[in-house]
């Protein structure tokens, strides 16, 4: 069976279906029928879940299938799978999960990787670390500030 090209890609895909999550959850399933090997699809799939919050076993187990896939880049899957942890209370997976995702996620990507330690900010709230909380949010304050007035050297 030979890969399916789709005309669509990323977080791009789900927003676009979104405003109409019955459709979106059709096509996603059929073009998975088509072609079980789309990490992506799994993905957008399981954003779907997320952001209509309906049942977030089924969010996770479509992750973890995307994730089984060595999709990449693998940072973006974990971040999705530890927002679906973080939803479940499951702090203590979603701080393994994210601690992975922001050692994988490149330094140029700045913006994305103040994201990601802004979400370990609240797990370690949330775990009642707070001194690990406040030093999560300096560290998204200076991938912010750098990723704004970036210096030769620092990216």
């Amino acid at each position: 069976m030979r890969a399916i090209s789709l005309p669509w890609n990323g977080r791009n895909a789900w927003s676009s279906l979104r405003q109409e999550d019955a459709p979106a959850t059709a096509v996603y399933k059929k073009t998975l029928t088509l072609d079980p090997r789309q990490a992506e699809i799994y993905h957008n799939l399981c954003w779907v879940y997320l952001s209509t919050h309906r049942s977030l076993d089924t969010a996770e187990s479509l992750i973890q299938q995307a994730l089984a896939l060595n999709p990449s880049p693998r940072y973006r899957y974990l971040d999705t799978q530890t927002r679906i942890w973080m939803r479940q209370g499951k702090y203590e997976q979603a701080l393994a999960s994210l601690e992975e995702a922001i050692g994988l996620t490149p330094s140029p990507a700045r913006e994305a990787l103040a994201e990601r330690y802004q979400l370990l900010a609240e797990i370690y709230r949330q775990l009642g670390r707070d001194q690990e909380a406040q030093w999560a949010h300096e560290q998204a304050a200076n991938a912010r500030r750098i990723g704004e007035n970036p210096k030769e050297g620092d990216l």
